[in-house]
């Protein structure tokens, strides 16, 4: 199964990659916008 998530803005620091106990991958990342989170609707 392949999941797809797309992010826009400016990444504002380092990108962490952890490796879990069981072999899964995560990254944490701050993302910087120049607008509030939600849309109008």
């Amino acid at each position: 199964m392949l999941s797809t998530c797309v992010i826009v803005g400016h990444v504002a620091d380092d990108v962490e990659i952890v490796k879990t106990s069981n072999g899964n991958s995560l990254c944490y990342l701050t993302v910087e916008t120049s607008r509030p989170f939600r849309n109008d609707d």
